[in-house]
């Protein structure tokens, strides 16, 4: 379909636009639920930088340490809460504004090499897609270090496009920050960016010759080795825990509990639903209109545009994802996350192939009116965008937690299903916890009140415990 003259003429109110539906789907409600998991274990690291006074060392609760990532999501998420105070919304703001900041970069990367309707679309596809968003809000990392990859990819399209020679610095500077987010994954940006150069036949712009990239990469190194230098220097643990047990466990699947490679598979394409025929058609439009530009330029449909290095970058991107994705032999769901922009920015190739000219127009000139009424029934109508898991009742105990427990005693964790429970405490009620395994130890502690579960709570219902606050995971037990 020939793009009219007008859709590359608009490029600001479609970024203002994407933008307001952004803030809609990513902002709306990021206060409601409880945080549990992981979630909830960067906010209690993040709450332990203001207590303790460690900027160095993580601290999962002030009484244990904590290696398994880098501290840059730590530090912004408890500057945060020092300014606003400790919160759930707190918590998960970085982590949704690295959501957005994915789907405007995607909509700019998009835009330089086709035009700004394919971007447009490319990051609603994006803000739309169920677990790209889910995972966004939910307060992990897996978000900033997509952001990260896509900045590194965006700073040399900023280079090539000749807008401005400092770009060249941002592959470099956003590999260090997403190093100090969530180790070295970020660098598969690099492997990426080098393609592109390669196939490309215009090498004056090769932005592996320009001294401000190679700068940019020692500003990365700069940024992202002291910390490392400074936490192994007073652990000695820390490469092992770190690395070892850590990343090297993850990728071989020791420290996941997922299903296999086969399931997560279907699991891409069921999640990706209503997008995924459409991504595939994508990918073989992307396909063959690399293919006719490479041959003879003049055979494809506007020469404007760079569908080679689209295709490169996008494929490339897809292809490195797919292969760190199902490397693991059991995986989690969120390791999927980095698929998601190149899926649509394929998916959105296969819209405006495929979408009328009426209907584009209409979304184009009406997306800022979906995006407030979006908002709107987001914030009005029930809807539950955050895991609960049946836990909201962590809001009722935490204050009869507080009101038992003296600050110098430990909440008893006894038979409980909750993902790290001590920070799931520590975060809502200031109180350190231990864990019982066996009704010996725990008799012999007498404790007051215990965390436990409705399988633990059977047993402590038969040792003079009654249940005080109960659901299908957690349930507060009183003794009688």
């Amino acid at each position: 379909m020939e793009m009219p003259d007008s859709v590359n003429s608009q490029p600001c109110s479609y970024g203002k636009a994407l933008l307001l539906l952004c803030l809609a789907l990513f902002l709306v409600k990021l206060w409601d639920g409880v945080l549990l998991e992981d979630p909830a274990r960067y906010a209690s690291i993040s709450k332990c930088i203001l207590t303790t006074g460690d900027a160095i060392t993580m601290h999962e609760t002030p009484e244990r340490l904590y290696f398994n990532k880098p501290p840059l999501y730590f530090w912004l998420t408890a500057l945060l809460f020092k300014a606003c105070g400790t919160s759930v919304w707190a918590a998960r703001f970085w982590s949704a504004l690295a959501g957005i900041g994915s789907v405007m970069l995607l909509y700019a990367l998009t835009r330089r090499y086709l035009d700004a309707r394919t971007g447009l679309l490319a990051g609603m596809v994006l803000a739309l897609s169920n677990d790209f968003l889910r995972y966004s809000i939910a307060g992990r990392l897996d978000a900033p270090q997509v952001f990260f990859i896509l900045l590194a990819i965006w700073g040399y399209a900023c280079v090539t496009a000749g807008k401005s020679r400092w770009a060249a610095v941002v592959p470099g500077l956003a590999c260090g920050l997403g190093i100090l987010t969530k180790g070295p994954l970020v660098l598969l940006a690099l492997p990426i960016i080098l393609s592109a150069v390669l196939l490309r036949s215009d090498q004056q712009k090769n932005i592996f010759k320009l001294k401000l990239f190679w700068l940019g990469i020692i500003l990365g190194l700069a940024i992202s080795a002291p910390w490392h230098i400074l936490v192994a220097r007073a652990n000695p643990d820390f490469w092992d825990l770190y690395w070892g047990r850590e990343m090297l466990a993850r990728m071989q699947g020791e420290l996941v509990t997922g299903k296999g490679r086969l399931n997560y598979l279907l699991v891409l394409f069921s999640h990706y639903l209503p997008w995924t025929p459409l991504a595939l058609y994508g990918i073989w439009l992307a396909g063959i209109r690399v293919y006719r530009q490479k041959k003879d330029t003049l055979q494809i449909e506007n020469p404007k545009k760079d569908f080679k290095t689209f295709g490169v970058i996008f494929f490339f991107l897809l292809i490195i994802s797919a292969v760190v994705a199902f490397a693991p032999p059991r995986m989690y769901g969120r390791y999927l996350m980095f698929l998601y922009p190149p899926l649509s920015a394929f998916t959105a190739l296969a819209l405006v192939k495929l979408l009328p000219e009426k209907i584009m127009r209409h979304l184009e000139n009406r997306l800022w009116l979906w995006a407030i009424l979006i908002g709107l029934a987001i914030f009005f109508l029930p809807v539950e965008r955050h895991q609960s898991n049946d836990n909201t009742n962590l809001l009722e105990a935490a204050p009869v937690i507080r009101e038992t427990v003296p600050e110098d005693k430990s909440v008893v964790i006894f038979y409980t299903e909750i993902h790290a429970p001590e920070a799931v405490i520590y975060f809502y009620t200031d109180r350190e916890s231990v864990r019982v395994k066996t009704v010996e130890k725990l008799l012999a502690l007498a404790p007051t009140v215990v965390v436990t579960s409705k399988g633990g709570m059977e047993i402590l219902e038969k040792h003079g415990y009654t249940a005080a606050i109960r659901s299908p995971k957690l349930t507060l037990a009183k003794r009688k």
